[in-house]
């Protein structure tokens, strides 16, 4: 007996579904879950074919046309590769609103956003307006966020990436905050002058040694300048709390993100400074440690 030949269907008399399921073969082929791969599949065409849910959702049986059906393979072929969604795309969300994201930059994420409700809280302790840096701001998602939040307040972000302050610049140009945000292209704090009210961070906070268990969407897209904090994850860390302790007001308040499993560092690290005090620290949504919130000494004359 002949073994039976399926034909496949040429990708141009494919519905929108049938793009869909196939597609999330290739993904699923390409090492991305089941539940991943759909996911990835029907958000990649509904944002090439500039559909909602629903409306994908009632026209899923029609059959796409043959431009749509060459671009939606290129992008998919790009996934197979494992590049991330997000760059695909170009956008990012962060705080509910889109941020331009390149290679150029750390792509933001859900965790970050423990920095933007402590900073808002924190900034009630004030009485009038204040001055906030966001010390590596690359695309620029906490600066340009809190700018939006607290329409009172000053902002300085900063960067040693000229490329990501060009994306950073083209968010807030995109947000309406560009008057609102001094950029300056420096390491951290180094240039910038005494008195600041909070600082703000994401720092590159990953092991060196950790490269190769990142899955291969941060490992080979993600910059590395905004990942690895040297051989123990620290160093960018070290360089801040050093640069905080004599650029904070008394008073002021510095508030970090950092990886699993180093709480104990941080802490180790802020009790070097005497000017610094760690004042607690605050869990993700999966209950790891996350935020690390230090203040300057009030300096009694």
């Amino acid at each position: 007996m002949k073994p039976t030949v399926v034909h496949e269907l040429p990708t141009t008399s494919l519905t929108f579904q049938a793009h869909i399921i196939q597609a999330r073969e290739r993904l699923m082929s390409a090492g991305l879950s089941k539940t991943e791969a759909t996911l990835d599949a029907e958000l990649l065409l509904r944002k090439l074919a500039n559909l909602d849910k629903g409306t994908l959702l009632v026209r899923r049986h029609e059959t796409a046309g043959p431009d749509l059906a060459t671009a939606y393979r290129k992008i998919i072929r790009r996934r197979e590769l494992r590049e991330p969604v997000h760059l695909i795309l170009g956008v990012r969300e962060f705080w509910g609103r889109d941020f331009k994201v390149s290679p150029h930059v750390l792509v933001p994420r859900p965790e970050t956003e423990l920095i933007i409700e402590t900073t808002m809280t924190t900034s009630r302790t004030f009485s009038s307006p204040i001055h906030i840096v966001d010390a590596g701001t690359g695309s620029g998602c906490l600066a340009i966020t809190l700018a939006l939040e607290l329409p009172s307040v000053k902002f300085i972000a900063t960067d040693i990436s000229s490329a990501a302050l060009t994306v950073a610049r083209q968010n807030a140009h995109r947000h309406n905050v560009s008057d609102r945000i001094q950029f300056m292209q420096t390491n951290f704090l180094e240039n910038c002058t005494s008195g600041i009210d909070i600082i703000v961070s994401n720092p590159p906070y990953i092991q060196k040694s950790d490269m190769d268990i990142l899955p291969p969407e941060v490992r080979n897209y993600e910059p590395s300048a905004a990942l690895f904090g040297g051989h123990d994850g620290l160093d960018c860390f070290r360089v801040l709390f050093a640069q905080a302790e004599t650029r904070l007001r008394n008073g002021g308040w510095i508030i970090v993100e950092f990886g699993l499993g180093q709480e104990h560092d941080i802490r180790r690290l802020a009790s070097k400074h005497k000017n610094l005090s760690l004042m607690g620290t605050k869990r993700d949504l999966q209950s790891i440690p996350r935020i690390a919130v230090l203040r300057k000494t009030v300096e009694v004359n």
